[in-house]
């Protein structure tokens, strides 16, 4: 354990920090090294995180659950072996269960960490690892996706040469599935029905005969009992009606239907929208590299689902010059602050920074190889 003081640039004030590097050794355990810094020593809490390997470096582990408290304890670890899907290691707090997904199913635990059900997208819809809400009703909110045949000759997008598709094409795209709490299904709704197929970024237009289209990577039930869905590929949020599955709004990409007010860039491959508490959306704008570059953003956008105006009233930008390829998330907790996940971050081995309403930096959690979590989360107390 370190102790020193750190002069902020923002406040040109001291910070007290206590860094701790926790290590294999100390504990006996053979969870993966890592570096907290905590900012503010009056914070609380608990942080899930679901490390797996990607990219270059070796890692230390296999991919694993952790939970680690305020002070960089490491409260609870399990490694989950050669699985490399593992992810979205969270509370469902409309239950008090812990869930997580692997191999094609997401698994509740109780209290005691044993797993005590399972749910997956049924009739004939490919399960889809990237996000399962349970709702206040006891529902489950799920994505996964369907495989479709396609003349996509006509299209000349492909492999950034302006090449057509396959006559035979196989098209994924994306479906929403809600079950009951007795695994019923009582909504499905299928983005082949609603969306064009120029809507999609052409960057991930790589293969003329196999295209992901939508890249479902989120999921949520708005308050007004409708449901957002993130389509990472059409860097698109898009609104549906719960009872008709009409679309009743596209935020960003080439459907765009929103004015954008302080974003004139808008989002690229996002992740995680959220509505949080004060009505607005939370999003996780992963970026891309080129001209103009676009760094990986927090961001929290204050919608006008009249007028369909989107202005961005808050972001976060930890390294300007760093994008990130893939996963992150980013959630508002009750006091203000705010987890950022960078998730596939390059150039940086930070995994996630919780930062105050004011920017400041509460805790910050580093890996020193290529782990990295889809997700990561805080609560201020746990359900056991």
């Amino acid at each position: 354990m370190y102790l020193f003081y750190y002069k902020s640039l923002r406040t040109f004030c001291l910070l007290l920090l206590i860094k701790f590097s926790v290590c294999n050794s100390l504990i006996g355990q053979s969870y993966p090294s890592f570096t907290a810094t905590i900012y503010d020593s009056l914070s609380s809490g608990y942080y899930f995180l679901a490390p797996l390997p990607l990219g270059v470096g070796t890692p230390i582990n296999t991919p694993s659950q952790m939970i680690i408290d305020h002070n960089a304890n490491v409260v609870y670890y399990k490694s989950v072996g050669s699985a490399i899907n593992i992810g979205d290691f969270k509370i469902q707090e409309a239950i008090g269960q812990i869930s997580y997904s692997t191999a094609n199913k997401f698994r509740l635990m109780d209290s005691s960490f044993t797993i005590i059900d399972s749910v997956r997208c049924k009739a004939g819809i490919i399960p889809d690892d990237h996000d399962m809400q349970v709702l206040p009703n006891g529902h489950f909110l799920l994505i996964g996706y369907e495989n479709v045949t396609m003349d996509l000759s006509s299209y000349n997008l492909f492999s950034g040469t302006g090449a057509p598709g396959s006559t035979t094409a196989t098209v994924r795209f994306g479906v929403i599935q809600e079950q009951d709490a007795n695994k019923n299904i009582v909504f499905e709704w299928h983005s082949k029905d609603y969306f064009s197929f120029v809507d999609m970024d052409t960057k991930w237009l790589s293969s003329p005969t196999f295209v992901d289209f939508t890249h479902f990577n989120a999921v949520e039930l708005d308050t007004d009992g409708n449901i957002l869905v993130s389509s990472r590929h059409l860097n698109e949020i898009t609104k549906i009606n719960r009872t008709t599955g009409a679309v009743m709004w596209r935020l960003g990409g080439n459907a765009n239907q929103f004015t954008f007010t302080n974003d004139t860039e808008m989002f690229k491959a996002q992740h995680d929208i959220r509505r949080i508490t004060n009505g607005n959306i939370t999003l996780f704008d992963n970026g891309e590299p080129g001209v103009p570059f676009h760094p990986a953003t927090a961001k929290e956008y204050q919608l006008d689902e009249t007028t369909l105006t989107a202005t961005l009233v808050w972001s976060y930008v930890n390294e300007p010059s760093i994008y990130s390829t893939a996963m992150g998330n980013v959630q508002r907790h009750a006091n203000g602050n705010t987890l950022i996940n960078y998730g596939w971050y390059r150039g940086s081995n930070t995994l996630f920074t919780v930062v105050n309403p004011s920017g400041a930096k509460v805790f910050e959690l580093s890996f020193p190889d290529s782990l990295r979590s889809y997700r990561s989360f805080y609560y201020p107390t746990l359900p056991f």
